[in-house]
């Protein structure tokens, strides 16, 4: 009976598991750049994905954004039209970070090359304190 009751273990455990590794499997496919701002005091940490798939010239590359300060988070996406082959295109959005706790906003630039998107400009509201 102890063994029927180990194996039950494993098994509710290895179920549990599931939607977490495949959350992971599909994440993992991505392509992340990540920058840390700090914002009144909170380090917030901002991932940018991009799928592992370059964007033809006139395509449109999709962006996931999410802002981290610790277990809180927010998620946003913007959709970037590539313009050159070999230059960078950009993207600007603006995310509201009460979700973090934070009377703020971030009016942000990303910019997209070659499959990857990164942050290029931040910049704090109200106030308008340039992060990056």
């Amino acid at each position: 009976m102890r063994l029927h009751l180990t194996r039950l273990i494993s098994l509710v455990a290895l179920t549990c598991a599931l939607p977490a590794l495949s959350a992971a499997a599909l994440a993992a496919d991505d392509v992340c750049t990540t920058s840390t701002l700090p914002i009144d005091g909170t380090e917030v940490t901002a991932t940018f994905c991009t799928a592992p798939a370059r964007v033809a010239v006139g395509g449109t590359a999709t962006v996931t954004e999410t802002f981290r300060a610790g277990e809180k988070s927010v998620n946003s996406s913007i959709d970037i039209p590539v313009a050159a082959s070999d230059g960078v295109s950009r993207g600007i959005d603006d995310i509201k970070l009460d979700p973090l706790g934070l009377k703020r906003s971030l009016h942000v630039t990303v910019a997209y090359r070659a499959g990857r998107a990164t942050l290029e400009h931040a910049l704090l509201l109200p106030g308008a304190i340039p992060l990056k």
